[in-house]
């Protein structure tokens, strides 16, 4: 089953709405180690699955997180993990290698400040433009109102105007995965995720198996 729901996320600095979704912030799930770090996975969002626009209570999840890690070799290829109903993960598949000395940049902080995020609606001018830039817009050809389209943003949902390649298949049942949410490089501290706006990372799900799916890229 794929959601229909789209929505830009907007970080807040607090918990934002009923529903207690949150952008970042430390994360101590079991299973929710790196393989090579030995540190905790980085968390980019806590999705609450109780919120019905998000058409995942089918899943008998509290909760969905999006992990990934910057520091290692598991950021060079594609990353998978199942969840566990106990609240837990069970990794699945990693690349494995050295941690790597000053990067993405020096003093790498173990997790970025927790806020939450509102859920906005694109409006018919971002997807219009969004259209034009997945037919071969150039950053010259938008009105500078609209500009910012062109830089990575977070966001939910699996019906995008722009393509997505790669979609990975489930590591369980090899049925193909669906957009779930994407991120760019910013966060509440001032330095991103990375330190380039151009970066993205991409996850995926497959709702049969509740196996979550990261794949990093620079657009």
């Amino acid at each position: 089953m794929e959601t229909k729901a789209w929505f830009w996320l907007e970080p807040t600095a607090a918990d934002a709405g009923e529903h207690a979704h949150v952008f970042c912030g430390e994360q101590s799930l079991r299973g929710g180690r790196c393989p090579n770090c030995a540190a905790a996975l980085l968390l980019y969002a806590r999705f609450d699955a109780r919120d019905a626009r998000l058409e995942l209570a089918e899943l008998g999840l509290p909760e969905l997180p999006c992990l990934f890690c910057w520091r290692c070799e598991l950021a060079q290829a594609e990353f998978q993990y199942r969840l566990l109903a106990d609240g837990g993960l069970e990794i699945l598949r990693c690349a494995h290698g050295a941690v790597q000395e000053d990067f993405p940049y020096a003093n790498y902080p173990d997790h970025f400040p927790r806020g939450g995020f509102r859920m906005v609606v694109p409006s018919r001018e971002e997807l219009d433009a969004l259209a034009r830039v997945r037919d071969g817009a150039m950053w010259h050809d938008l009105p500078e109102s609209l500009r910012h389209v062109m830089i990575p943003r977070h966001r939910f949902g699996d019906k995008t105007p722009e393509p997505l390649t790669g979609a990975p298949d489930c590591s369980i049942c090899s049925a193909g995965t669906t957009l779930l949410a994407a991120f760019g490089d910013s966060n509440l501290d001032p330095r991103g995720f990375t330190g380039n706006d151009q970066v993205q990372v991409r996850f995926f799900f497959c709702r049969d198996c509740a196996v979550v799916a990261a794949l990093q890229g620079c657009d």
